[in-house]
């Protein structure tokens, strides 16, 4: 990139914050994804920034112009795909569905459609107009790069086995090519009107593949894929209005008496199998799944994002009630409409238990309020009797919409697996086992796949929240044998929900509880709703904490000598403002409210720039190292509409105050429904707080007043505004807040993962050293802990009284644990390892397929010219070099985290744990 003579430019290109991770050229514009969530659209040819479009809230790995260079589409590390208007530099559409980060993101030719691809093993295929998932491709290995044919009828992906090939009309699998490349393949791309696909992989490899279209799609179709649809129901109210009992009423045609629960519960409602009215001879098998979301208000933080993507809603309602009938129902009618979905939610509005009185209300106002909250229809019913419930379930048949369900092309082990796990949990009381119990069982069945196979298999079931698996921030790697899996991902909600509530019922308000209680279980949940193993409960809790920290919904803090999980939600002090601050600016919105203003003020607590921050009952204020103190209300308006209202005491710096406005302002763009955000101004007289009205102050800054009369005690009052601000002065600042929130939860989540690998007896690496080298290996050891990778280290892990050495079994059983070995060497000795056991151990576990690197090591006293020797068993494609290793260019050290994580793209080694 050409560097321009303004300095600040070139600080900007040269020397920002953040990394180059994708870019793309439309004419003279190149559009650059950054590491820090920014895209920039710079003159290529001069160097100057045109733009920065903010929307992402992590970096961005891919860019893609639409070919007219009208549209810009984003593929970001968050799990969204973003079509950007440059222009007006807004965001004309979000596609959100994939669990985890997207590699890629690629343009049909008809520019109808962008293709998406991510580490949650799928392709999907999205309408850019209507924002709709249109369809998924699904398997059990991660996808990088995607690539659209100039014809339009082939999608192309690499993964680590290959190429896989689908038809994009239908979205079906096709083949899987192996091009035999020695490493990982980087990217694809088509050209751009001939049938050559382009390849890159490891060593600047790059291959072009003649791509023959018709033969291709002359393979049968069938043999692979399996197509499905999933509709989601949901079922929601108030505590105690008899949700449960319904649900099974409609799926069992009986009664049985429930009792209220933290959980939500998926169940299975209807499944049938039709033809494709778009392909004949193609099957797609429909299922209907029913989920019955808590009740309690102190659970709505954790179940409003079960709302996505839902068909169809009953919104039951309390039909004893003559004086609040529809409190509840108020609430989840407003949540069902701002939710995210590929159509609007088709509601329902349910009266339970009419076998007990009756319906309490009269006829008038139940049809004011269902045409008030557009409810398509009212249903009187009883679980008990059955009253209503043959036409309730007739109609939520009916009313699903399966032309805007998007059709899942899988694989047959997938959705084999997904079979069988069912039909545990049904037949099974024990929901919590190790991968390799579970594969052991599995494979009872006959036709039994590889390890490695399976293993992906459990990672893709666990992305799409069939199962959950304990592996302490490793949920992008394949599970080993003995990692712990989970059949049972709602038991999850239920422990979230139920610590979340105890927080907020602390008696002094403060909403946080010591973490050593939460991981003991030692809050108030009932005892079926528990899992019965004791240590297997630990293990999960661990889990929610780790969920709870990288979601931004708790903090973790010491006081005292005590590790305590703070939640700012769930405060319940009283805050001393409003009434205090005279100018702010008020935000309404559309969106998940509760976790929209849980997830900004965690973030904002982590920023390095506040001295001090104190949270309050729908409120927080942030005192800030450059003077004056931030503060930020939440509210929940009357039509369901979220306002967040930021104002400012004791004469807050100008830069700390736009700083924080557009920082609040950017957190909204991400997390709320595009298009939904409105401002104004909320500015009071300083001597009577009386509210000024935003027309008249709008039209005095207009006029460039410097002060505003109160009509109400004629005070003279000081003017300015606060949206008038230079956009990318303000970058830098932003940037670092969200830097600052990243390293954050990376240091809480590295403490966490490190911990329940502690627990499980778990390890990520064993560091094999000559006892020469102990200070580099000991630095190299505490690096990777620091980022939450758990190596074996004799030092940590012997006791003093332990003798050496130990046996080449006790090494064999130790790397039996261990995902790969890495031999640490600066030269200074010709055995990098404590005795001839452990260097036979070594060749055995090389022997056997498993991986063993190289790290070499700066010698203490200088740094070697010449490369020191490898073991001949080590491989050779994986020698790291750290000797010049700097805080500046870590990037040898990311390369090692990257091969233990095993993000290069060969399967997992057997048996290898996380």
């Amino acid at each position: 990139m050409k560097r321009r003579e303004n300095e600040d430019e070139a600080r900007l290109l040269d020397d920002g914050p953040g990394l180059i991770y994708g870019l793309d050229i439309f004419e003279n514009i190149v559009a650059i994804g950054s590491s820090i969530s920014e895209l920039y659209l710079l003159d290529w040819m001069t160097g100057e920034l045109q733009r920065t479009l903010l929307g992402h809230e992590i970096g961005i790995g891919r860019v893609a112009w639409r070919p007219d260079g009208q549209l810009l589409a984003s593929a970001s590390i968050d799990g969204t795909a973003i079509i950007w208007e440059p222009i007006s530099e807004s965001i004309k559409q979000r596609f959100e569905g994939h669990k985890s980060a997207l590699y890629s993101v690629s343009w049909t030719p008809d520019t109808l459609r962008i293709v998406t691809s991510g580490t949650d093993g799928t392709v999907r295929v999205w309408d850019v107009e209507t924002g709709e998932q249109i369809g998924i491709q699904e398997e059990y290995w991660s996808k990088g790069n995607v690539a659209v044919s100039p014809d339009g009828r082939l999608i192309v992906c690499s993964s680590p086995m290959g190429l896989n090939f689908w038809s994009l009309d239908p979205i079906e699998f096709i083949t899987q090519l192996d091009i035999h490349a020695s490493t990982a393949l980087y990217s694809v791309d088509f050209h751009p009107s001939l049938s050559l696909l382009a390849v890159i992989s490891g060593g600047r490899r790059i291959q072009i593949l003649a791509i023959d279209a018709d033969h291709l799609l002359g393979f049968p179709s069938g043999t692979y894929s399996i197509q499905y649809a999933n509709a989601k129901v949901v079922l929601v109210g108030d505590t105690g209005v008899g949700k449960s009992s319904l649900g099974h009423r409609l799926i069992h045609g009986e009664f049985i008496p429930a009792k209220a629960t933290h959980a939500r519960q998926v169940l299975p409602f209807h499944t049938e199998t039709v033809t494709d009215p778009a392909v004949p001879g193609r099957h797609i098998t429909r299922e209907t799944l029913l989920w019955d979301l808590a009740g309690q208000p102190g659970y709505r933080l954790i179940h409003q994002l079960s709302l996505d993507e839902a068909a169809v809603a009953l919104v039951l309602f309390d039909a004893r009630s003559e004086t609040d009938p529809f409190g509840a129902a108020t609430y989840w009618a407003k949540a069902l409409d701002q939710a995210r979905s590929n159509k609007p939610i088709q509601k329902f509005l349910v009266a339970a238990r009419t076998d007990r009185g009756g319906v309490g209300v009269s006829a008038e106002r139940i049809d004011q309020f269902r045409r008030e909250y557009e409810f398509e229809n009212f249903f009187r019913t009883s679980a008990l009797t059955g009253e209503g419930c043959d036409d309730l379930r007739a109609a939520i048949l009916e009313a699903i919409g399966w032309n805007h369900v998007p059709i899942v092309s899988s694989t047959q082990l997938l959705l084999g697996l997904r079979i069988f796990i069912g039909a545990w949990k049904l037949d099974h009381q024990r929901l919590l086992l190790t991968a390799g119990a579970l594969y052991d069982a599995y494979c009872e069945q006959g036709d039994a796949p590889s390890w490695e196979e399976f293993a992906a298999c459990l990672r893709r079931l666990h992305q799409a929240d069939v199962l959950t698996l304990l592996v302490y921030g490793a949920a992008h790697q394949n599970p080993g044998r003995n990692v712990d899996v989970l059949l049972q991902p709602t038991a999850i909600d239920a422990y979230a929900s139920a610590i979340t509530i105890a927080a907020r019922d602390e008696p002094d308000g403060l909403g946080h509880l010591p973490e050593s209680d939460v991981l003991q279980g030692a809050f108030r949940l009932e005892g079926e709703e528990r899992l019965g193993d004791r240590a297997g409960e630990r293990k999960v809790l661990a889990t929610v904490v780790e969920q709870f920290l990288e979601r931004d919904i708790a903090l973790r803090e010491r006081i005292n000598g005590v590790d305590y999980l703070v939640f700012p939600s769930q405060y319940t002090r009283e805050a001393p403002f409003p009434g205090s601050t005279s100018y702010g600016l008020r935000y309404d919105f559309e969106g998940p409210v509760a976790s929209i203003f849980a997830t900004l003020v965690v973030r904002l607590a982590h920023h390095t720039g506040f001295k001090e921050r104190h949270f309050f009952r729908n409120a927080a204020s942030y005192d800030a190292i450059d003077g004056g103190r931030c503060i930020i209300l939440f509210e929940t308006r009357d039509d369901g509409l979220g306002r967040v209202s930021v104002f400012f005491e004791d004469a807050a710096p100008k830069p700390v105050q736009q700083m924080f406005l557009q920082y609040v302002y950017e957190h909204l763009l991400r997390k709320a429904v595009p298009g939904s955000i409105k401002r104004r101004r909320a500015y009071h007289c300083p001597s009577c707080d009386y509210l000024f009205d935003d027309d008249v102050v709008e039209r005095r800054l207009a006029r460039g007043a410097g002060h505003i009369i109160c009509s109400n005690c004629d005070f003279q009052a000081p003017l300015y505004d606060l949206m008038l601000h230079e956009k990318e002065a303000l970058q830098a600042a932003i940037g670092h807040i969200d830097a600052d929130a990243r390293e954050a939860m990376y240091r809480q989540l590295a403490v966490t993962a490190i911990q329940g690998k502690k627990r499980a007896g778990r390890y990520d690496t064993l560091l094999s050293y000559a006892p020469i080298d102990v200070p580099q290996a000991l630095w190299l050891a505490e690096s990777l802990q620091s980022l939450g990778l758990r190596p074996w280290l004799d030092i940590w892990e012997l006791r003093p009284d332990q003798k050496l050495p130990m046996t080449s079994d006790d090494f064999q059983t130790l790397l039996d644990n261990t995902r790969i070995a890495v031999v640490c060497t600066s030269g200074a000795s010709k055995s990098p390892w404590h005795s001839e056991a452990q260097r036979d151990a070594l060749i055995q576990y090389a022997q056997s397929g498993n991986l063993v690197a190289v790290a070499l090591l700066p010698r203490e006293d200088r740094i070697a010219k010449r490369k020191p020797p490898a073991p001949k068993f080590a491989d050779r494609e994986h020698i790291l070099d750290l000797r010049s290793l700097t805080p500046e260019d870590p990037q040898m050290l990311l390369s090692l985290v990257t091969l233990i994580l095993g993000r290069l793209g060969r399967p997992a080694p057997g048996g290898a744990s996380p």
